[in-house]
Order: structure tokens, then sequence, then C-alpha cells
């Protein structure tokens, strides 16, 4: 209620206070909400240790929207060394529970081969599991498979790829890491927006 303004103001301090003593006895959405506060800076500043903590906990115990943030994590490196490997693991964790958004960024690691081989038709399947969903970014990948357009992609010193846009593809903006949260919640979505790209 605190964190989503329901019934009075929104106030993350006293959502962080309430959602740390469920989270203690156990409770995992209260667990996944205080690993996605901690990793947005929801409430305090932003701790990607305790996000590692708490999302690693919740996601043990099944939480989709954990083992999607387990899956940025390991994808940026943030609390965890960057594994892309490791990302796909927890990417296809919740994907497999119909996460919307593991199932588009688990669809772009299998379009690029981060974390293992390159494979379009599983690309296309977890693109159209998502769009189904009514994902926007997945029916643009969709897109992007079926009419492909030329970019010049060039290597950032931490060895991601970003894009010098001759034409602008998510996939672009995927390897920039302009992963936002909407409304302070568990809802993780790919602003490709961000990058300049329509």
């Amino acid at each position: 209620m605190y964190r989503d303004g329901q019934g009075g103001p929104r106030d993350y301090g006293q959502a962080r206070a309430w959602l740390e003593k469920a989270a203690i006895q156990g409770n995992a959405d209260a667990q996944s909400s205080l690993a996605i506060m901690n990793f947005a800076g929801k409430g305090a500043p932003k701790n990607f240790e305790e996000a590692e903590r708490w999302g690693r906990v919740a996601a043990d115990q099944g939480d989709a929207d954990a083992q999607q943030l387990m899956g940025l994590l390991y994808y940026y490196g943030k609390g965890v060394p960057q594994d892309y490997v490791e990302a796909r693991k927890w990417f296809l964790k919740a994907a497999q529970q119909g996460h919307s958004d593991a199932e588009l960024v688990l669809g772009v690691m299998y379009y690029e081969g981060w974390g293992g081989p390159k494979d379009n038709a599983e690309a296309r399947n977890w693109f159209l599991k998502s769009a189904a969903q009514g994902n926007a970014d997945a029916r643009s990948m969709l897109q992007e498979m079926n009419h492909p357009r030329t970019m010049v992609v060039r290597r950032m010193p931490n060895g991601s790829a970003s894009p010098q846009q001759q034409g602008c593809s998510l996939t672009d903006t995927f390897a920039a890491g302009p992963w936002m949260f909407k409304n302070g919640g568990g809802m993780i979505t790919g602003m490709w927006a961000a990058n300049g790209c329509h």
C-alpha cells in the first residue's frame, strides 16, 4: 500500500520497513519487492548487494519477478560478477512461468547469442509468447527479425555492444543497457526509446 500510494501518499520508506518485516519471515512476495526496491533505489539509495540477497531468496522460492531481477543483476554485473550464462538461466526460469519481460529478454539473448548459442527459432518462440501478452517490445523484435535494419555496432570498454545508428533496433537498446522500472514496482521493461530509437 505504501509503495503504490494506495489509500494515501506513496511512502517508500514505510513500504521498505513493512516489506523487511515480511521478508525476514520468509514471504517471497515481500522479498522480491524488497529486492526490486533495492535495485531501483526506492526508499533508500540503490544497493545491488541487497537486491541480490533478497532477490536470490525469493527466486529460489520460485518468484518470477525475483528470477527476472536475478537475470538482470547477472546481465549487468550489478552486485554479482557479470555472467550472461547465469543471466540466461534466470531469465529462462522466469520466462517458463510466463513472465512477459523475461520472455522478451530471453528472446533477445537467443537472437544475439548472449550466454549461449544463437538460435533464431528459439528467439522467435519467446518473442511470440511475450507479444501474446501484449508486450510491444516483443512485437518490435518480431518485426526486427522479419525486416532487419543495417546498423554499425561498436564495443564499449566493458565489452557490451552499443549502437552507432544507421538504423536502430531493439537489440541495440538491450546491449546499451536501458532497463528501467515502471512505477517503482516489479514490472521491468526495456525502454528502447531511451537510446533515441523510435
